[in-house]
């Protein structure tokens, strides 16, 4: 795990990729959202350097889902249950905040489902998949 405290090792790791291969990165550990300006610092640099982030969406931490993006491209990790209210109301939110970031010029969007319970899972995954067409 890389917590911010290695930043500049992983941004020279990022820039000796360059700029020919799409990547996206996902910070999970807390030190990464305890301070909201050095995490704004980190979204500019990923800009700079055009890599993405990963936003993920899991209940149990919710800051992660810092809803920033770097670049014309969104990259969400959903992490729930399936058919229950919490995970149906979090995509009803997801759709409205694809349609804003498409209407101010996002030109791809990557949704991940990890669903826990797999009853069910064909249709979640339809009704998501049609919840979130523009």
């Amino acid at each position: 795990t890389v917590t911010s405290e290695n930043r500049d090792g992983l941004f020279r790791y990022l820039q000796g990729i360059g700029t020919e291969r799409e990547l996206s990165v996902e910070f999970n550990h807390d030190s990464w959202f305890s301070d909201k300006d050095q995490f704004m610092l980190l979204i500019e640099k990923l800009h700079q350097l055009k890599k993405g982030v990963i936003i993920t969406d899991v209940p149990q931490k919710r800051h992660a889902v810092h809803m920033q993006l770097s670049g014309a491209t969104a990259v969400i990790r959903f992490y729930g249950l399936g058919w229950n209210d919490t995970d149906l109301f979090r995509i009803s939110q997801w759709k409205k905040a694809i349609h804003s970031w498409y209407l101010q010029g996002l030109e791809r969007c990557f949704l991940f489902l990890h669903i826990r319970n797999k009853e069910g899972l064909d249709d979640f995954i339809e009704y998501v998949q049609e919840e979130c067409k523009f």
